[in-house]
């Protein structure tokens, strides 16, 4: 999922792109499998990737501007799908 996120955020898509919303949705699914998660917890995880050092050494593994572009992503996903 990191990695197609990065291809998108590389070819210009936009974080609230069907593209990367469908990755998003992905990646909430993927996560939901362990524990659920509300809307307040996906936006709560979503600033821990923008702002932890740990989220943000494994996002920027994937390219430098993932931790911001999968973050406002996940806050698109959550503002419009989860509420």
């Amino acid at each position: 999922i990191y990695g197609a996120l990065a291809k998108c955020l590389d070819e210009g898509y936009p974080p609230g792109s069907p593209e990367v919303q469908d990755l998003i949705e992905k990646h909430y699914t993927f996560a939901g499998e362990f524990h659920e998660i509300s809307q307040e917890v996906y936006r709560a995880r979503a600033e821990l990737y923008r702002t932890h050092p740990a989220y943000q050494k494994q996002l920027d593994f994937f390219h430098p501007k993932l931790k911001d572009f999968m973050s406002e992503a996940m806050e698109i996903f959550a503002s419009q799908i989860l509420s």
